[in-house]
């Protein structure tokens, strides 16, 4: 349905792009339209040089190969939009633009000249809009856990279309996520561009709590001013961690997604030292990054910040709430996909993975015979049946299902949210909430464990009287497993976000599995 709605909106735009069309007759580059003749005979020696050459073959060929760039307020206008680009983190030089910014400045070319300009317009655009629907580098290549599938839409439709220069930029920025964090990390990558180069780089040391002196404090002071974190007018007393200092410590914690406890300790000095150049191409990554996320992310959705560790409920634009996460380890990272809530479980129960069962189960099984009772476990055969646990061999493992009965020792804690999905992976609660409380928390085997997830689900029934806090509650306390429909619609979306822009502010988190570098190699090839 969304891309009807797309394709529905440029068959608007053309028809009345055809009643207000531009009836430029001062034409440059291109005096008269190419022939068709010479548009075709072009087009078969130039299939090497083109970067969808199928595609542009294919449209010429559906409109007899007659041309489309006739107008140079057309033409000029698509060469500003290339211009424009690098604010978005892509390079004009990847859609013919040395080519194209060549061929606008030059007033004479002959028939054949003529004819390869055409070609390339319209080959630069069909790559262009490619890359600003689903970004320059296809994510599924790099993710081994990536699950959105790309936009698709008719692009020589789109083309076909284009009358004007107005509405090739409309056309253009309708194809660019039209949500606000696409937008503000546009404002963040131009802030960025701007900062200089230099900084104070703060050595290595020990644990600097409030209060302390340390001969690093200076610099320290000198760097949070360079972040704009600290006033100017601050003056640094000795060496001493001053309580205005502590406050800008506190505040660079929060746009790292730190614990804010005011200790200056590795990994705070670590993002203090990283510079303006590494930050302009964090968040180049990141806009592309939402280049490959859905479009409509819709009113009212749970968004999971793998990397920030973070789960956030947004309804009609407004964050309403953020609560804390633990995600997957390296190894079993949580996967990028979106989807939406079905149903709820209290008081679940726990099916043991098959890599758990073979890795960690049945190793302990084997130097502990009352490990499945002494964990609340039992074994299932087949047909379902509890069968006794020492029937279990590593041979014959795969023919039984391990699960974990309701309650305190259940690593689901007391709820889980489910949207079912092909990763098996969901929201749940978890008996350790002591662990949301480290800054580093890439611990699980892929599911999000949620601070307060009894609060979560509760917000998520929020729309049924029956299912009160206090009625979930109710329940939990009766250890009774109970499913409850979701009737509200509230999407999930796992998103793998380093920078984005929050009211304003430019934030970064760390990249918990490494994978911004890649994705910033990709988009400079």
């Amino acid at each position: 349905m969304r891309r009807r709605k797309i394709l529905y909106l440029f068959f608007v735009v053309g028809l009345l792009s055809g009643i207000v069309s531009c009836g430029d007759s001062d034409d440059r580059n291109i005096k008269e339209p190419a022939e068709a003749e010479m548009i075709e005979q072009e087009l078969s020696g130039m299939s090497a040089q083109l970067l969808n050459a199928k595609e542009v073959q294919d449209f010429y060929q559906s409109r007899n190969y007659s041309p489309i760039w006739n107008h140079s307020e057309l033409r000029k206008k698509f060469a500003d939009e290339l211009k424009k680009l690098k604010q978005e983190g892509l390079n004009y030089k990847d859609y013919h633009g040395e080519e194209i910014m060549n061929l606008i400045k030059d007033e004479s070319l002959d028939a054949q000249e003529q004819s390869k300009a055409e070609i390339l317009f319209t080959d630069a655009f069909f790559e262009l809009s490619d890359h600003l629907l689903n970004g320059k580098i296809n994510p599924s290549k790099m993710y081994h856990t990536f699950g959105i599938p790309k936009e698709k839409i008719n692009t020589g439709e789109i083309l076909e279309n284009i009358s004007s220069s107005e509405e090739i930029e409309k056309t253009l920025d309708s194809l660019r996520p039209q949500n606000p964090h696409y937008k503000g990390l546009m404002a963040s990558i131009e802030e960025y561009k701007k900062k200089s180069t230099k900084i104070t780089d703060i050595e290595d040391g020990g644990k600097i709590e409030p209060g302390d002196e340390d001969p690093r404090i200076p610099d320290i002071a000198q760097r949070l001013k360079e972040l704009e974190l600290l006033s100017e007018n601050v003056q640094v007393e000795g060496n001493i961690y001053s309580e205005e200092i502590v406050a800008s410590i506190k505040k660079f914690q929060e746009h790292q997604g730190l614990a804010l406890d005011g200790i200056i300790g590795q990994t705070t000095i670590e993002g203090l030292n990283i510079d303006n150049v590494k930050r302009y191409k964090q968040i180049m990554v990141n806009l592309e990054r939402w280049r490959w996320f859905p479009r409509e992310l819709g009113d009212h959705y749970v968004l999971v910040n793998i990397p920030d560790y973070r789960v956030s409920v947004i309804k009609n634009g407004d964050t309403l709430s953020t609560r804390r996460a633990i995600v997957g380890k390296e190894g079993n990272e949580t996967p990028i996909f979106s989807d939406t809530i079905q149903y709820i479980v209290i008081n679940p129960t726990w099916t043991v993975p098959t890599s758990i069962r073979d890795n960690e189960i049945i190793p302990a099984m084997a130097t502990n015979s009352n490990y499945i009772a002494s964990h609340d476990m039992e074994v299932l055969d087949g047909s379902g049946n509890v069968v006794d646990p020492s029937q279990v061999t590593a041979e014959n493992a795969g023919n039984y299902t391990f699960r974990q009965r309701s309650g305190a020792r259940n690593p689901l804690g007391r709820v889980k949210i489910i949207y079912p999905n092909k990763y098996a992976i969901y929201l749940h609660d978890t008996p350790g909430r002591h662990r949301f409380e480290e800054n580093t928390r890439a611990i699980s085997h892929g599911c999000v464990r949620v601070q307060d997830a009894v609060g979560l689900a509760a917000y998520v029934l929020s729309d049924q009287p029956d299912w009160s806090q206090e009625r979930i509650e109710e329940v939990i306390n009766s250890g009774e497993t109970v499913q409850v429909p979701v009737k509200q619609k509230i999407a999930v979306h796992h998103f793998y976000l380093t920078a984005w822009n929050e009211d304003g502010e430019t934030k970064f988190t760390h990249d918990i599995y490494e994978l911004d570098d890649e994705v910033y190699q990709n988009l400079i090839k």
